[in-house]
């Protein structure tokens, strides 16, 4: 009986886990494609701006697939077309996933002062672009799951850039207005 319950446990954790060995873990990519930052004000340790911004990167792109395939358990047409469309975006824009607490559920300024907030791309040896869209995203389970620094005070939006990162060369993505200033950056 010993030698059959150990032989199921080799087994189970030998195919359990292959699927899990030959791909990325998605918490791992994620951790490295993710970046935050958060500014308070020495007088009171009021939070300015608390955000995360998630680079969609290819290696980001190709685990986010795995992980909602997990989810949605798509057949083979679904998860070419997905293959697809992440391909098709990936060529033509850089693209960020952003998580934001500025103060203020206003739209389309974020923050506090009904300030305007820019996000700007910067790469080395290239001119700083502003996002060509900042689409406010509602949050369902899947980007809970998928992104589990959301929080209930925070807003996700997606941030469209055109195609400015090279492989290879660190890139920074800022945020200015009033009232806090930050920037997170990568460095592939």
């Amino acid at each position: 009986m010993k030698k059959i319950l150990t032989g199921f446990l080799i087994a189970g954790f030998l195919f359990g886990t292959a699927p899990v060995i030959a791909s990325p873990k998605y918490e791992k990519v994620l951790k490295k494609w993710t970046r935050d930052d958060r500014v308070y004000v020495w007088d009171n340790l009021e939070a300015r701006l608390v955000w995360h911004a998630t680079y969609l990167s290819p290696e980001f792109r190709e685990a986010r697939r795995q992980k909602m395939d997990e989810v949605y358990e798509w057949d083979q047409a679904e998860l070419t077309k997905k293959i697809r469309e992440d391909d098709d975006e990936a060529r033509k824009n850089d693209v960020f996933f952003l998580v934001i607490y500025a103060g203020s559920s206003k739209w389309p300024e974020i923050g506090k002062d009904d300030a305007t907030w820019r996000i700007v791309l910067e790469s080395d040896g290239g001119a700083p672009v502003e996002a060509v869209k900042l689409e406010r995203l509602p949050v369902t389970q899947l980007e809970r799951l998928l992104y589990p620094f959301i929080d209930h005070w925070s807003h996700t939006y997606l941030a469209t850039f055109p195609k400015t990162v090279r492989d290879g060369v660190p890139f920074r993505l800022r945020m200015t207005g009033i009232p806090a200033k930050s920037r997170l950056s990568w460095c592939p």
